[in-house]
């Protein structure tokens, strides 16, 4: 009797995996990896099947977008949506050229990437068609996943959509300049490095796909910005539905884009119906601090984070499932299954086969946690605190002009020819994020990278930092941002100031609901370096300012001398000029009040016919 209990139930363990893993039959396919200096890209219209397992499917032969290597004969290699993982080699000079092979503009964001202004590939730098963008840079990231998109004014929505997105890993295990080179070589060697074999990238997206009322055999990606049903989106992952990937039964590293438009992911992984524990290794910009073993993270559009799985206690064929537990998003959060009944609930999304055949390197990693890259110091202790309230109200929307009821960051719409915020280059800020809507926003800043410091939520209690690894653990440039929260980071500009503040030298900091972007739900800042505003022919000297006394309270005496009137110039720590005047010729010393400055730190400059000095003054 027990043995025929033991046999049926083997027989409905049998029947229940074949069960969960008969919808899963698409190969998840990896895109190809570019590993070199030189980039040749095309943007191309392609034809994808997103269910190419299935040959009766209704979603195949979909007209889509993709990146494509172009080789010596300039032929496109056949990706027909997203785009190669490149990888980017800490301190190479890259030449990147991109070519637009679409009939209207696009451009190129590499998203997370330090790069000066007119290589962000952001609003003002479209590839008009049948153009090639040209870039020479170098690369000043350290480890890091990352990821390329469009970022066209008023089109982001439809042309990610469409399926144009990428990967971008960085690497720097061969540094030996930098104070945290040996930790990197370190984990360069520990961690899983073997792209497709145990790390692996995984870009989810949702789409909603449409029926041409004149060909009822063409399907198309629907553009359409109006609330669906649930039961109308189908979960994308690496541009296939119901995907299934064989992995070794080692530890396995997995790279997560949250590469949709508009919804969060709450991810978990299952065995036999029982969650697993991952461990999470990585944010947007880099290693946390150490590994943090959880059994389900959320992360929400533009988001990247790293996991490790240990698949080495698994068996040859056994079977597990990547979940999105949708219910149990916080309220406000896009993606939740209550949220107008979007998303479908505690959805299987992915299945992980074990293939005991896939020659993968055994682990060194005996235990968790594991260290990995401790935080980053920035000194705050003279930071300025630059507040950006996320709200909704009646304005007149940039990309079709309709007055609706829209979200904005402080009661403002994006307009490429205004700079919002102007930043003082080598400055470190605090920045103040206010969500004072009903809706979780994901903020993304363009060109540098920050440190979450705290979060009150709309109760005006902290939030715990244990609850939210992914936010606290490590570097981000985009992060979640619930209903009533009030979060502050630490972020340094160090790089890529400009001499003029222009709107064309802009980064942008926005919501990644691209809807919400596309609406208005954008700024741009410019890094101003204000040392470099001389005339021409003006050599800028760090010649040392000697200025008395200091801390000031009514006036401060310049030490120096100049035959020509010159200027001097008080900027407060945000980079604005606070005042300004002109000099007339002295020798020895020269007295500037200083009693119409407002209480702060300021720096000041001194611009002459032959040089610019500069020094930090306190004003009490």
């Amino acid at each position: 009797m027990n043995n025929f209990l033991l046999f049926l139930g083997i027989i409905f363990l049998s029947f229940f995996l074949s069960a969960n893993s008969k919808d899963f039959y698409n190969t998840l396919p990896v895109p190809y990896l570019i590993n070199q200096d030189n980039i040749q890209l095309s943007i191309d219209y392609m034809n994808h099947d997103f269910d190419p397992g299935n040959p009766s499917s209704t979603i195949n032969n979909v007209v889509t977008y993709a990146y494509n290597q172009v080789d010596s004969l300039g032929k496109p290699s056949q990706l027909t949506i997203l785009g190669p993982s490149l990888v980017w080699n800490y301190l190479h000079n890259l030449n990147i050229n991109v070519y637009n092979n679409l009939d209207h503009g696009a451009t190129v964001h590499w998203h997370g990437a330090h790069v000066p202004p007119f290589a962000d590939g952001g609003p003002h730098q479209v590839i008009d068609v049948n153009t090639t963008w040209k870039l020479n840079i170098q690369v000043l990231d350290k480890a890091s996943t990352m990821w390329y998109h469009p970022h066209v004014m008023d089109f982001t929505y439809e042309q990610v959509q469409m399926g144009m997105s990428g990967m971008l890993y960085v690497q720097d295990e061969q540094d030996s300049d930098d104070r945290d080179d040996e930790i990197l070589v370190e984990l360069h060697k520990l961690l899983p490095t073997e792209y497709g074999i145990n790390d692996f990238p995984v870009i989810l997206q949702t789409k909603v796909f449409s029926q041409d009322t004149n060909n009822p055999d063409s399907v198309y990606i629907e553009l359409g910005q109006t609330q669906r049903t649930k039961n109308d989106y189908e979960y994308i992952i690496n541009g296939v539905v119901n995907p299934v990937l064989k992995v070794p039964n080692e530890m396995t590293r997995f790279r997560f884009l949250c590469g949709d438009a508009r919804y969060a992911f709450n991810l978990g992984i299952e065995y036999n119906s029982n969650p697993i524990n991952s461990h999470l290794i990585a944010t947007d910009a880099g290693y946390t601090d150490k590994s943090y073993e959880r059994s389900t993270i959320m992360f929400s559009p533009g988001e990247r984070m790293e996991w490790l799985v240990d698949f080495s206690e698994y068996n040859n064929g056994d079977t597990l499932f990547l979940y999105n537990y949708s219910e149990d998003l916080p309220d406000g959060v896009i993606g939740k299954d209550k949220f107008k009944g979007v998303q479908a609930p505690n959805t299987p999304l992915l299945a992980f086969v074990i293939d005991n055949s896939i020659n993968a390197p055994k682990s060194e990693i005996s235990s968790f946690p594991i260290p990995l890259l401790p935080k980053e110091i920035f000194n705050i202790s003279e930071a300025k605190t630059r507040t950006k309230n996320l709200r909704q109200d009646k304005l007149q929307r940039p990309d079709n002009g309709e007055v609706n009821n829209i979200y904005n960051i402080d009661s403002t719409v994006m307009d490429m020819m205004v700079v919002n915020d102007t930043i003082l280059l080598g400055s470190t800020e605090i920045w103040e994020i206010d969500n004072q809507t009903d809706v979780a926003h994901p903020w993304h800043i363009h060109l540098t990278h920050f440190f979450v410091l705290d979060i009150t939520d709309s109760t005006g209690n902290l939030v715990e930092e244990s609850e939210y690894p992914n936010i606290f653990g490590g570097p981000l440039d985009n992060v979640l941002i619930q209903p009533g929260w009030k979060l502050r980071y630490a972020i340094e500009f160090n790089n890529f100031g400009v001499p003029e503040v222009k709107p064309e030298d802009g980064y942008m900091y926005h919501c990644h609901i691209l809807p919400h972007e596309d609406a208005g739900m954008m700024g741009q800042f410019v890094v101003w370096d204000s040392l470099a505003t001389s005339v021409d022919d003006k050599a800028i000297l760090n010649h040392k300012l000697v200025v008395y006394p200091n801390p000031s309270t009514e006036f401060i005496y310049l030490e120096g001398n100049s035959d020509l009137p010159s200027t001097i110039r008080f900027l407060d720590i945000m980079g604005n000029v606070a005042k300004e005047m002109m000099i007339s010729p002295f020798n020895e010393k020269y007295m500037v009040s200083s009693s119409d400055l407002p209480s702060g730190i300021y720096y000041l400059e001194w611009i002459s016919e032959e040089q610019i000095s500069r020094c930090k003054i306190l004003i009490e």
